[in-house]
């Protein structure tokens, strides 16, 4: 994301092994990272599909699934990018000098725990925006 832009599908696809795929609690987790994300400064929306601001737009993520027909244009149609913050966060725990290594780096998630709690959305059990399937 700190490089290429996506869609917010980016956020419930990949390796999450404590999630299970294609379950409430992987839309519950997206919507969260994406409000967060949002929140902080993080990533920026480009393109809304057709939704009048960026309210409505978290209204909808949080009300059409991305599992099913109904949210599959709003989830794989919008396009976000990481903003110049999230470049120099990552850049910064993950030099591009250095070769490539798969493993945790905690304190890249200690900064963005910082930068979440700072902006009022701190990482959390709880939904900040609990799903409301229709």
């Amino acid at each position: 994301m700190a490089v290429d832009d996506g869609s917010c599908a980016y956020f419930i696809s990949g390796n999450i092994t404590s999630i299970e795929n294609y379950t409430p609690a992987r839309w519950q987790f997206g919507l969260d990272m994406i409000y967060r994300c949002l929140k902080s400064g993080l990533i920026l929306v480009h393109d809304l599909v057709g939704y009048r601001d960026e309210v409505a737009f978290i209204r909808a993520l949080q009300t059409l699934s991305p599992f099913g027909d109904e949210g599959g244009v709003l989830w794989n149609g919008s396009l976000i990018y990481g903003s110049n913050v999230l470049a120099e966060v990552v850049e910064k725990h993950f030099p591009p000098s250095l070769p490539y290594s798969p493993a945790v780096n905690s304190a890249f998630g200690e900064e963005l725990d910082t930068i979440f709690q700072r902006h009022g959305v701190p990482w959390s059990e709880t939904p900040l925006l609990p799903i409301l399937p229709k």
